[in-house]
């Protein structure tokens, strides 16, 4: 039987229906790549982007106290050493909660 013995319609109905697969296969290849890609973006969201957000807060914690440091290496009186040294303690309670917060995060 060859092919141009089948009916036009026929052939049509076919190609028409094998093209309607083809659709369908790359449809669910796409739909699965989007799911992957959701997951990829809710780790990311979910647990890397709390990461970075800690440890830019204990970064900048840090630089305070280091600044709060200098200050008092270079305080003129006892009342603004005692000032310094003040908010480099609080600071530093600061940094230690943070860095905590960051060891509660960190799975591997």
């Amino acid at each position: 039987m060859k092919s141009t013995d089948i009916n036009i319609s026929t052939r049509l109905g076919f190609s028409f229906g094998t093209l309607i697969l083809i659709m369908c296969i790359i449809a669910g290849i796409g739909i699965r790549s989007l799911l992957r890609a959701s997951e990829a973006t809710g780790e990311i969201v979910g647990d890397r982007q709390v990461k970075v957000t800690l440890a830019t807060a204990t970064a900048d914690q840090v630089n305070i106290s280091a600044q709060n440091l200098r200050n008092a290496i270079l305080a003129r009186n006892q009342q603004e050493l005692n000032l310094y040294l003040d908010h480099l303690e609080k600071n530093t309670a600061t940094v230690g909660t943070l860095l905590a917060r960051i060891e509660k995060t960190i799975n591997t």
